[in-house]
């Protein structure tokens, strides 16, 4: 009698114990092949160069701009503000043309970022056919040139991006192309998101864009830009809006890295005044760090994101690059200069 007891109630714990083993929800385990870390240092990602979604980006069109623009071809959200008598294409209706020395992000939503610079090449420095990542929201244009615009829907995951001729004489925007582009989200750290995709082209190269956004800048704690990117060439540039672009080539046998450094705004404790309240001006600096290695072993490339710290909260940061072209060093997998 005893022993059937015994034996009803180890059953009914057993069954307690699987139940409270079952209500616990599953935890989410990255895709074979990816790793993930998180922690108050920041946050790592590494994963497969497949394992992205595959997109399509545009270039530079390398062909004589059309002289017939009209001031009625117009292309929304893109439009001319002019200030001092100099149009700028933006997407802002209150655009700031000029460039502050205390960053502050506009309120209006709907930002797209805007271009016409090109990429240098990564062994000659020559300007190629690829869009440069380091944006702005205004973009002075006097004559008939190239721009290109770019907008991130973090909610959604896509890249937007726009290709028109701009005409400043004129104030027309004629478009060249429309297209919005998937992207995988890498990590994410105090609201700075990564974001990449696979960039195939039509001749068979492919490259990896990375995409950083960010968390808007509105107590005038950043002197100079939010972004400076650091380009695998050694050449650095700044930008100057919500986002900003670095692509790495996928080249079988080589590796490459860049780097995005970030100005963010932290919370300031609220201190009680007795005319009111201030909240004093906080920020930090974050650092981005991607890299792509296809080893020659390999049938696919290895993608590697850190988003870190880097140094300590200040009222201010001051964020300022140059832009300086360094000799280009290149390394196989082997570690041995090319």
């Amino acid at each position: 009698m005893k022993l059937g007891v015994t034996t009803v109630m180890l059953s009914a714990f057993a069954a307690m114990g699987c139940a409270r083993f079952a209500a616990k929800p599953a935890v989410a385990t990255p895709p074979p092949g990816e790793q993930e870390k998180v922690g108050a240092f920041g946050a790592t990602k590494e994963l497969r160069a497949s394992a992205l979604p595959v997109g399509k980006m545009s270039t530079r069109p390398l062909v004589r701009p059309p002289g017939d623009v009209g001031s009625r071809e117009q292309l929304a959200p893109l439009q001319f503000v002019a200030t001092y008598d100099v149009p700028n294409v933006t997407s802002l209706e209150h655009a700031e043309t000029s460039r502050p020395h205390v960053w502050n992000d506009s309120l209006e939503r709907n930002q797209y970022c805007v271009t016409a610079q090109a990429e240098a090449d990564a062994e000659s420095f020559n300007m190629g056919p690829e869009w440069s990542g380091g944006l702005t929201m205004a973009l002075p244009v006097a004559n008939t040139e190239a721009v290109h615009a770019e907008h991130v829907e973090e909610a959604r995951g896509t890249l937007t991006i726009v290709d028109a001729w701009a005409d400043g004489s004129v104030r027309g925007i004629r478009p060249i192309l429309r297209r919005t582009i998937e992207m995988k989200q890498l990590a994410e750290l105090s609201g700075v998101k990564l974001f990449a995709f696979r960039d195939v082209r039509d001749d068979g190269t492919s490259f990896v864009q990375f995409v950083v956004s960010r968390p808007p800048v509105r107590r005038g704690s950043v002197l100079g830009s939010p972004f400076i990117i650091h380009l695998a060439n050694g050449e650095a540039s700044a930008a100057q809006c919500l986002h900003a672009r670095v692509a790495l080539p996928l080249v079988a046998g080589n590796s490459t890295m860049a780097s995005v450094d970030v100005a963010v705004e932290v919370p300031a404790e609220t201190i009680p005044m007795p005319s009111g309240t201030l909240t004093p001006t906080r920020a930090r600096r974050m650092r981005v760090n991607v890299s792509a290695m296809w080893l020659a072993r390999d049938r696919d490339a290895t993608i590697d994101a850190r988003v870190t710290w880097v140094g300590t909260e200040q009222s201010r940061i001051e964020m300022h690059g140059a832009s300086t072209r360094q000799p280009t060093v290149m390394r196989n997998t082997r570690g041995d200069l090319d």
